[in-house]
């Protein structure tokens, strides 16, 4: 597979070579404030000649791990696609948004319980393995052919079914009211905005997602991944 990654870019006219043969991946660190869509169509500017995707989408408010496909590697994206993915996230309580992170405005306000270790590894416990989860509203799943986020920007109650979702592992990192800091691996189609909300709930208040940054897809690190702006600049000299 030609990967190119922060460990090679220093080879980037090796890995460009290989495009028209092989294709390629690139491992990218996507900032926040950019959709997924947006920074594969700055791309496509710099490789006009190919097909190029992504492996799964991150919210525009969200940063962390992309593979991106170039090529004759796009046929790898389903499989990619499935591959687990791991979070680092900060869910704040006490508080609610319409969008279940940053990208709305704080709505309501709730009393922020206190929190000992038992319950939460009672809560832990709920939610390893297959879960239902009934996805935000804010997202990407169509209802009667649109996606649901046009219905709630437009406020038209819809209601979303559960779809079966699998944790991995789940650890709570730290908590520092009204902040809890957890790290999650799971399986494709799952929301973590929507854990962040449920998992406050169940809590027994209210909360959203603070922060995320997903840290790896697979075997695939974070530590690993190019830099956004640092890609572009090489792009922008080539």
């Amino acid at each position: 597979m030609n990967i190119l990654s922060s460990t090679n870019l220093s080879s980037f006219a090796d890995w460009y070579s290989m495009l028209p043969l092989n294709g390629g991946i690139i491992i990218i660190n996507k900032p926040v404030g950019i959709t997924s869509f947006g920074l594969v169509k700055q791309l496509k500017r710099h490789f006009k000649n190919f097909k190029i995707g992504h492996s799964g989408t991150l919210d525009p408010l969200a940063s962390g791990l992309m593979i991106v496909a170039i090529g004759k590697s796009t046929k790898l994206l389903n499989e990619l696609t499935g591959l687990n993915k791991e979070y680092q996230g900060i869910i704040k309580l006490g508080k609610s948004t319409p969008s279940l992170d940053k990208e709305t405005p704080e709505i309501g306000e709730d009393l922020v319980p206190e929190i000992d270790s038992e319950k939460i590894s009672n809560l832990i416990n709920k939610y390893i393995g297959e879960i239902d989860q009934v996805p935000p509203i804010y997202s990407a799943v169509k209802i009667e052919g649109s996606s649901a986020y046009n219905y709630a920007r437009n406020n038209k109650d819809k209601e979303l079914s559960p779809k079966v979702v699998k944790v991995e592992s789940l650890k709570i990192c730290e908590i520092d009211p009204p902040f809890i800091h957890f790290t999650i691996s799971v399986s494709k189609g799952f929301y973590v905005r929507k854990f962040a909300e449920d998992f406050a709930n169940d809590l027994g208040t209210t909360g959203y997602l603070y922060q995320l940054v997903r840290t790896k897809i697979d075997n695939f690190g974070i530590t690993s991944a190019i830099e956004f702006s640092d890609l572009l600049r090489i792009l922008q000299k080539d």
